[in-house]
């Protein structure tokens, strides 16, 4: 009895840290579901740990160009890490300065990354880590560093295909 009772302890824990349910999305698919798409530069960030598995941010960045929708010049993103549960959330690493290509969703002025790493493409060099074929689902998990420029026009394309 205690085998078993241990067997379905053991199965119970394992089936909790390791139930990721999601995969990156296309391009399309970024696209279609971000409120708005932006590129923006970090400022500062303030985090919060209510244990430590889990933590939020609020992560400031200056908007420098809007490539869908409407955002504010200043916006506030928000994530939160929980290491327990795996989800495609997104916290900036503390690096002021650090231009970015964001996907976001916004609810009433509240931002978060859509697709966790996926959404939030670091720009170094004008460039950014982006698909290797935007077009192919099988390969959509494949990056490589792209100019950001094409980047951007691979967005307007699919913005208004």
């Amino acid at each position: 009895m205690k085998t078993l009772i241990t067997l379905l302890f053991i199965s119970a824990c394992t089936s909790l840290t390791a139930s990721a349910k999601w995969a990156p999305l296309p391009l399309k698919s970024l696209v279609e579901h971000s409120d708005c798409i932006v590129v923006a530069e970090f400022v500062s960030e303030e985090t919060h740990s209510t244990s430590p598995e889990d933590r939020t941010q609020s992560a400031n960045l200056k908007v420098t160009s809007i490539l869908k929708g409407e955002a504010p010049e200043n916006v506030t993103v928000h994530g939160h890490v929980n290491t327990i549960i795996c989800e495609p959330q997104y916290v900036f690493p503390s690096t002021k300065g650090t231009k970015y290509l964001l996907f976001l969703r916004a609810d009433n002025n509240h931002y978060t990354v859509l697709n966790g790493t996926f959404g939030a493409l670091p720009i170094s060099d004008n460039k950014v880590t982006w698909f290797t074929d935007e077009t192919k689902m099988e390969n959509i998990a494949q990056r490589k560093p792209t100019d950001l420029e094409t980047a951007i026009t691979a967005i307007k394309r699919a913005i208004t295909p």
